[in-house]
């Protein structure tokens, strides 16, 4: 269907590396660079823990392979991952015959190829977003992230306030210091309006309700917070981050969003390993 030079054939267009050294030593354009630099922290195959650098030798070999074949024919989405489809076999022998530096299988660098593959056969143009043009439906759920929040730093205090393991108590005032410095800056991107209504929400609560609650938990009736009352808060607020669409927001922000995610899913990895270990 298609017809396709050999990976080895010379390309003047390719700018690959012509050494034995493999593609993780070849180059790519400093714009793709740059792009993928900039954006691989919010590609849906993004895993946690890996750096640019792991994924830069999928990028090349995407990239290059891309660069040797009839892109008059191959113009469409459609035609070119149909294209990566017939040589991923070719792109998975290349990426474990010359790929030494990523440390990942061809399973796990395969997106990262096809993205960059699709990239160059398909350019795709991303305009940039300004953290002031969110759409309201990303306001609304930013806010709900950022109360989501605050109940997690609440629960927090509460568990805080009364007599439990030492252990865990140190590891949550570290903790508590950590989201105040994640509020912040939820706050920082939350325009004032949508606090102010927050706030003014907050102040409806019924004072008569918090009374009681007061009430019973002096008589113990009402517990303080628990270890799973807090996992379980914080994988609440962890989860309403991933209701919000990276694409949508700038790329600062999105990694900012991711950063505050990984600092949550560690803070759940440490309770829970304390947790186990209490137990």
């Amino acid at each position: 269907m298609f017809s396709f030079l050999p990976f080895d054939a010379p390309s003047a267009r390719s700018g690959r590396v012509a050494d034995d050294g493999g593609w993780e030593q070849a180059q790519l354009p400093a714009a793709q660079e740059l792009f993928w630099r900039e954006r691989y922290l919010s590609e849906p195959y993004f895993v946690a823990g890996r750096g640019y650098d792991q994924y830069q030798p999928a990028y090349a070999l995407g990239w290059h392979a891309a660069q040797q074949l009839d892109r008059s024919i191959l113009n469409t989405p459609t035609m070119a991952s149909l294209a990566f489809s017939a040589q991923d076999a070719q792109l998975c022998v290349q990426w474990n015959q010359r790929v030494s530096a990523s440390f990942l299988t061809w399973a796990q660098a395969r997106d990262a190829a096809r993205a960059a593959w699709m990239q160059a056969l398909c350019p795709k143009t991303v305009p940039s977003r300004k953290d002031s043009d969110l759409q309201p439906q990303v306001l609304a759920l930013l806010l709900a992230v950022y109360m989501a929040g605050r109940q997690t730093h609440e629960a927090v205090i509460s568990y805080l306030g009364a007599k439990h393991n030492k252990a865990m108590g140190q590891t949550l005032r570290r903790i508590q210091l950590e989201m105040q410095g994640l509020l912040e800056e939820l706050k920082q991107i939350l325009p004032a309006q949508a606090l102010q209504q927050h706030v003014h929400s907050e102040k409806k609560r019924p004072t008569s309700l918090e009374m009681l609650q007061d009430v019973w938990r002096d008589a113990l009736f009402l517990q303080d917070e628990s270890v799973s009352d807090i996992q379980r808060s914080l994988q609440a607020w962890f989860n309403s981050y991933l209701a919000i669409s990276l694409d949508a927001v700038s790329l600062k922000l999105a990694h900012q969003l991711k950063r505050h995610m990984l600092t949550l899913r560690g803070h759940i990895t440490a309770i829970q390993w304390l947790d186990s270990g209490a137990a």
